[in-house]
């Protein structure tokens, strides 16, 4: 048993990784390649090398079985497998992330909970972290009087 050589590389520009495998010798029809439990890629293969002459040939195979776990952020369903020239290449879509915002209810001594809403929204698949800054004014009346010394009441003035 034998174990090829092997790259992973990211193309963050399209949201992909790629699996590079160098498989000299081996057809298509000798790899089986599985995604099992959508966590594990299994790759599976063997070649046979015929060596000597007419009178006296010698048969030898060799075969190769490796698993590679699947990174979260890849698309099991979007995996691509190409085989040219010696090089099998496997290559993964990054899923969507979906960003929703929460909702928060606030609600005080003076006002009734309000609630705020928000927005969902899709990211650009870019790897990269993103984030969003959002200001918000709460206001409360002040009737002049402070229940509780460390309260602090925002009015329209002060905001």
């Amino acid at each position: 048993v034998s174990s090829p050589r092997y790259a992973i590389s990211e193309n963050r520009e399209a949201g992909t990784l790629e699996l590079t495998m160098e498989v000299p010798g081996v057809e298509a029809e000798d790899l089986i390649i599985e995604v099992e439990d959508n966590k594990f890629l299994r790759i599976q293969g063997s070649r046979t090398f015929t060596s000597g002459d007419s009178a006296g040939q010698v048969s030898s195979k060799s075969e190769f079985d490796q698993t590679f776990q699947l990174d979260n952020e890849i698309d099991p369903s979007s995996l691509t497998v190409t085989l040219f020239s010696g090089i099998l290449k496997v290559t993964g879509q990054k899923k969507d992330k979906l960003v929703k915002r929460l909702e928060i209810t606030t609600a005080d001594k003076h006002q009734q909970a309000e609630a705020i809403p928000v927005k969902e929204k899709q990211s650009d698949g870019n790897p990269s972290i993103s984030t969003t800054e959002t200001a918000t004014t709460t206001t409360a009346k002040n009737d002049g009087e402070q229940d509780d010394p460390d309260e602090l009441i925002i009015t329209e003035e002060d905001a």
